[in-house]
């Protein structure tokens, strides 16, 4: 069980926060043992505090303030109304910090209680400060120093976590020996800190080698590990990362817009450069370089103040998350930008081209572009689709039916292909075949309207009922041809569209961004997919030839 210290006079036993649990209060011969060994450091319960320090001078009103207050603050955390717990115990702080230094004793408890309201909120940060603040004041305060362990661990601060721990040793100042109660809760705090790493560790070891073959399978074991490390930035840096991996682009940026407007004016580089890399993989090339030039200006900014290149998570773990969430120097993110907008500039070139009907225009345009160092799946999957269409407006057929197939096989779930591919099928009498590829056309478009006009052509499709296949216009010659000129033709297009010259293709996508970036799983699949695709044209080909030569 995951301790979560939150023992406080009057407060809950426990209490669950957004999933996890927050532990155990102030319940347990443990934990009183602890309080009868430390009554110079705790306020005991229902003792106003002049009471305890022997009235020297205090106002009694201000003391009975100060018990009012955090009597209040002690309800309302017991029915689990933490902000207004939060502003009781600061009510009673504030109160406090106007008593004289020997009559501060109690302040300690009130920023520990403080602190567990925090805590309970999802503000570890805030609750480890109140933690220091009351060890400040004493530093034998074992209940602050536990406390900003169980922060430390929620944060994957485990090697502060276990100094903060074997702190305590210290603090027994005059004691040969701890007090057993305090040598046990040190021993039970050191194995849930160790139990923590191990989970945390283990899982970015498993998203590290590409473990979790689905989104569903990623967010069960990051439940998991959000038992122990809650605020982790590793964790969440992890969710991210494992949506981008799995092609999830969506739930990253779920998870990103929920971190941005967390951090407001002060967002972390790291959740920049996984915009960066969403935008990168959805082929959305002008948000992307937006999104490359507010991160260079981000980290100008951190460079002036001091903070240097920020990388995205502290090598805490055994180094296994830097190769995935290292945020690029500057000098790359310039030259990835350059190179990403240039690869924009020639894509709208060749649309508008295309726009004039300068279809061999346009086709020399796309391959240009189709040899770019920055080119996703999607982007390419975009763009072999669009030289598809202009072959197609040549009656280059076989040339566009193969530039389908390569946009099919790299994005499987983009509908245009599909759409594309059923009437190039449709167009060489492919019936069957086209019936299938519209019927993947339907199941991935993105709006109703889209998806009503695939169906369209899905029933225009749907009266054939055999293949009726046009072998000379597949190898874009008239009717009538001679077996010759079908056998150049053939040659001619075989040695272009071989399917061993398909990696040639596939190496050109980037399924990672960069060294430091996030690794599409996807990744083999798709030169499988380009392969199978690739050989089944060849066959065609090979068919085509036979048909036309035969004749």
């Amino acid at each position: 069980m995951v301790w979560s210290p939150m023992e406080m006079d009057g407060a809950p036993s426990s209490s669950v926060v957004n999933g996890f649990s927050i532990g155990k209060v102030d319940d347990g011969p443990t934990d009183r043992r602890m309080r009868r060994g430390l009554r110079d450091s705790v306020v005991i319960p229902n003792v106003p505090i002049a009471s305890r320090v022997g009235g020297r001078g205090t106002d009694q009103s201000t003391s009975d303030r100060i018990n009012e207050f955090r009597r209040k603050g002690n309800h309302a955390f017991k029915m689990k109304d933490y902000e207004r717990a939060c502003a009781m115990y600061s009510s009673a702080i504030l109160s406090s910090l106007s008593l004289p230094e020997w009559e501060k004793a109690g302040l300690p408890l009130l920023y520990c209680n403080r602190a567990a309201a925090c805590l309970a909120l999802g503000k570890p940060v805030e609750a480890l400060e109140d933690c220091l603040s009351g060890m400040k004041l004493n530093s034998a305060h074992h209940k602050c120093r536990f406390r900003a362990v169980t922060c430390l661990v929620r944060m994957g601060r485990f090697s502060e976590a276990r100094g903060m721990a074997r702190g305590v040793v210290g603090t027994e100042a005059g004691a040969d020996t701890i007090e057993n109660s305090i040598t046990a809760e040190l021993s039970k705090r050191t194995r849930e800190i160790d139990e923590a790493e191990k989970s945390l560790v283990g899982y970015l070891d498993a998203l590290v080698a590409g473990r979790f073959a689905s989104t569903e399978a990623l967010k069960m074991a990051y439940k998991e590990v959000e038992a122990h490390v809650p605020h982790g930035e590793a964790l969440l840096v992890s969710l991210v990362v494992g949506h981008i991996q799995l092609g999830d682009f969506s739930g990253a940026d779920r998870v990103l817009d929920v971190v941005l407007k967390q951090r407001g004016s002060q967002p972390p580089a790291w959740a920049g450069w996984c915009r960066v890399q969403t935008c990168f993989f959805k082929a959305d090339y002008l948000q992307c370089g937006r999104n490359l030039e507010a991160l260079d200006g981000l980290l100008k900014l951190k460079a002036v103040e001091g903070a240097g290149n920020e990388v995205a998570v502290e090598n805490q773990n055994g180094g296994s998350m830097l190769r995935v969430l290292a945020v690029p120097d500057r000098a790359l993110i310039e030259s990835l930008r350059l190179e990403i907008g240039a690869l924009q500039d020639l894509k709208d070139q060749a649309q508008a081209q295309m726009h004039k009907r300068a279809f061999s225009d346009a086709i020399e345009t796309y391959s240009r572009a189709l040899t770019s160092p920055q080119m996703s799946p999607a982007m390419a999957a975009i763009l072999f689709s669009n030289r598809a269409a202009s072959y197609q407006s040549l009656g280059q057929h076989a040339l566009a039916l193969a530039d389908c197939c390569m946009a099919v096989a790299i994005s499987p779930h983009f509908a245009k292909p599909h759409s594309r591919m059923a009437g190039l099928l449709s167009d060489l009498g492919l019936y069957l075949d086209a019936q299938k590829s519209i019927e993947l056309a339907v199941a991935c478009a993105a709006s109703a309207k889209q998806r009503a006009e695939y169906q369209n052509t899905r029933n225009s499709l749907s009266h054939h009922r055999r293949q009726q296949v046009d072998h000379t216009r597949l190898l874009g010659l008239h009717h009538g041809a001679s077996a010759v000129v079908g056998k150049r033709a053939y040659r001619k297009l075989a040695l272009k569209l071989h399917p061993d010259k398909t990696s040639q293709a596939t190496n050109r996508i980037r399924f990672q961004l960069t060294g430091d970036g996030a690794r599409l799983l996807t990744a083999e699949d798709t030169r499988q997919q380009v392969l199978e695709q690739a050989t089944w044209l060849f066959k065609q080909l090979g068919e085509a030839q036979d048909a036309v030569t035969l004749a």
